[in-house]
């Protein structure tokens, strides 16, 4: 059986804006845009514009590779956020998870999954670390969701 092997994360701190796509029922909370697809519509273009955040705080976008999976085979991925503290302790900052569907090529390869965002505040009580640097380990998990499909070579 193929093993699944994960390349080099990549992971960098940039900016971005939440967007949602579905339907709206209440008044929209600041920070948030939502947009409608009508039946027919396939493509929509949305420019979105936010104030500064009130506090200070870093978000780290995280690529990765997952090599070597099976064609036929969902694979569910977990990726976690430490954060390494003074003295080597570490704290989880978060959690993602998903899944990968499963890719009909014919032979084992590498798949990428979708971009990750970790939101990381800045926390005034943690080791008084505000406008300091922050040091983190990601650690990444997979699984085959599915137990058939993918033969030994």
């Amino acid at each position: 059986m193929n093993e699944l092997h994960f390349q080099p994360v990549g992971a960098a701190l940039g900016e971005g804006a939440a967007i949602r796509i579905g339907r709206c029922t209440e008044e929209t909370p600041a920070g948030e845009t939502h947009i409608y697809f009508e039946p027919c519509e396939s493509v929509k273009s949305v420019r979105v514009s936010q104030s500064l955040p009130d506090s200070e705080g870093r978000m780290l976008d995280v690529t990765l590779t997952v090599q070597n999976v099976c064609p036929g085979r969902r694979v569910f991925i977990g990726l976690s956020a430490h954060e390494v503290m003074e003295g080597g302790a570490e704290e989880l900052r978060g959690f993602r998870a998903l899944s990968l569907p499963a890719h009909h090529d014919g032979s084992a390869h590498a798949v990428d999954a979708p971009p990750l965002r970790f939101i990381l505040p800045e926390e005034e009580n943690v080791d008084s670390r505000v406008g300091r640097p922050r040091h983190f380990v990601l650690r990444t998990y997979a699984h085959y969701a599915d137990q058939a499909g993918c033969e030994s070579t």
